[in-house]
């Protein structure tokens, strides 16, 4: 234990707060008042004190004076600001534009590039590690596409489903 802890821990406490969660109590309270009717019906705060029901009231009072427009307009300028908050703002000058992020792993399989998916079918069909095979990964226009290539090179289900999840 630091020594914080060690001098917070054996600090007195006040004398007229008493124990933790303990509330002192006062002399001359209306509890300790045995009167005949705290003693038939028991004590029971009173809230003469307060100066309006909205301890325990209801708020149709207050409600009736506002105008539904002023209200309504107050809604419609939320949400105006929630959707200006939410909206990305594309900059029109191109120097302060973000460049986009175009990935090469996906390669669209034509005619011309025939040899390298076949290449590729075949290292996915041996135990290349899919680190690797994932980036250049062969698109298809069709998906049927893809499962005859899956077939035609026996690849096994599991990294069938890993390739066709890409």
């Amino acid at each position: 234990m630091s020594l914080g802890h060690a001098l917070i821990a054996n600090r007195k406490l006040k004398a007229k707060l008493g124990p933790p969660d303990v509330y002192p109590q006062d002399p001359n309270q209306k509890e300790d008042d045995l009167s005949a009717v705290h003693v038939k019906q028991g004590f029971t705060t009173s809230y003469v004190n307060l100066s309006s029901s909205d301890e325990y009231g209801s708020a149709l009072s207050k409600a009736a004076g506002l105008q539904p427009s002023k209200i309504w307009n107050s809604f419609k300028d939320i949400l105006s600001k929630k959707e200006e908050l939410n909206t990305l703002q594309e900059s029109k000058d191109k120097s302060k534009r973000q460049p986009i992020n175009i990935r090469d792993d996906f390669w669209l399989v034509t005619g011309k590039t025939k040899a390298l998916c076949d290449k590729y079918f075949k290292e996915l069909a041996g135990d290349k590690d899919f680190k690797l095979l994932a980036k250049r990964v062969p698109i298809f226009n069709k998906n049927e596409d893809i499962l005859i290539k899956l077939v035609e090179f026996e690849v096994p289900c599991s990294r069938g489903v890993w390739l066709i999840k890409m």
